[in-house]
């Protein structure tokens, strides 16, 4: 083997122009790949930490049946306990109850709509982004008669904060849920839709005026990573059946957000696309390579099989030589990308204009330093040289040494 191991660098190095342009076409490739992966994972990830942060969290737990189906009586556990207890995973930073339900807000002459959203405030401010998206007055205090409207729900509506808001609505109890609020503050802008028709209570308050005593319809949860939610909600499904908590669904946000992921993953697909092409001009680099390496030394070729050289070991050792070049290619392609990922990862690139994501606004395009941004292109690539030096190999070995000797 160590014998092969010097031939193949002999080799190598015997054309060291077309060995470089070779391995240049390796690095590029590797680089351009990596890159792409890396910004589509900061990319993706900046968005759906914006999605997810802004209201659905990344972990949900409801009342089976409730996603499918909601209803005022599909109602969760409330309580410090129950929070303590979804807490009580390491991967879960923050858990916050809602309760939801449909009214009518009036204010004067207008009335409107309204999805009135029951939210306890000192949770939800470390669980979303909510209370970064007051533009007018303030977040919510623990208690009191007051509310958060949308921007665009406060001017149909012709109030803003300080002004009094009559919201009536149906109670679990079947009796009529109505009483006076006082608005404390407007989210987002009038053009952001995120907010629209959304009002928000203190829970307590939204306890009392639904009458749904100490029950709330959801919980949300943040963690430390969006992508460990498929993994936490299986986990945490088994531990409240464990608790005597049955009849609970625990759905990450790929379930909760359907539409939002089937989106998000088509996008995704079509990013294939390019990387595929990077790969097909790496393989048709190496492809080249090995094929003028056949060519030039098909005289050599014959003179080795005239001494006894094996067809196994002419084989292994065009293989091998792919292999070599291929490997020190990734080396520096390797620290080149890393390098490369690290910056756009702290400085990113900046949008023209920024964009508006969930209510919050988007200004640049980053990068992610994840495993797969460097294994993945790796592996491809490497897959890929090995396989289309497959041919050529078997070619040389198995070659007449009569016909490789008449060659000029």
């Amino acid at each position: 083997m160590a014998m092969l191991l010097r031939l193949a660098l002999r080799n190598l190095s015997r054309h060291r122009r077309r060995t470089v342009l070779t391995g240049l076409t390796i690095v590029v490739g590797y680089v351009l790949m990596s890159f792409m992966l890396s910004l589509d994972a900061g990319t993706y990830g900046a968005i759906i930490e914006m999605f997810t942060g802004d209201h659905t969290g990344h972990v949900q737990v409801h009342a089976r049946g409730y996603l499918d189906r909601p209803g005022l009586h599909k109602t969760v556990q409330d309580g410090e306990t129950f929070g303590n207890l979804l807490e009580s995973d390491p991967r879960v930073q923050r858990a916050a109850p809602r309760i939801y339900s449909s009214v009518l807000a009036f204010a004067g002459p207008k009335t409107t709509g309204l999805r009135l959203i029951g939210i306890d405030p000192d949770r939800e401010r470390s669980t979303t982004r909510l209370a970064a998206k007051v533009s007018a007055g303030s977040f919510l205090p623990a208690e009191g008669n007051v509310i958060l409207l949308g921007s665009d729900t406060a001017e149909v509506l012709g109030v803003g904060p300080g002004n009094e808001v009559v919201l009536v609505g149906q109670a679990a109890d079947g009796s009529v849920a109505n009483d006076l609020f006082t608005v404390a503050g407007l989210l987002g802008s009038s053009a952001d839709q995120s907010e629209r028709s959304n009002g928000y209570l203190p829970l307590r308050t939204a306890q009392e005026f639904l009458a749904l005593g100490g029950r709330v319809h959801e919980w949300a949860l943040r963690l430390t990573h969006y992508g460990l939610a498929e993994e936490v909600a299986q986990a945490l499904e088994g531990v409240l059946d464990r608790t005597g908590f049955s009849g609970l669904e625990v759905d990450p946000w790929q379930v909760v957000e359907k539409e939002f992921t089937k989106t998000m993953e088509g996008d995704r697909k079509g990013n294939t696309v390019m990387q595929f092409i990077f790969v097909l001009i790496v393989a048709l680099g190496v492809l080249n390579t090995v094929l003028m390496s056949l060519l030039e030394r098909t005289r050599e070729f014959g003179v080795l099989r005239s001494l006894g050289t094996s067809p196994g070991l002419l084989f292994t050792l065009l293989v091998l030589e792919t292999g070599l070049l291929t490997l020190g290619a990734l080396g520096v392609a390797l620290v080149l990308a890393g390098c490369l990922n690290l910056y756009f990862q702290h400085y990113g690139i900046r949008y023209p204009e920024p964009m508006s994501v969930a209510g919050m606004l988007m200004d640049r395009m980053e990068g992610a330093l994840e495993l797969h941004v460097f294994l993945l292109p790796a592996l491809t690539i490497f897959l890929t040289a090995l396989l289309v030096s497959l041919y050529p190999a078997m070619r040389a070995a198995t070659i007449r040494p009569v016909d490789a000797l008449r060659t000029f």
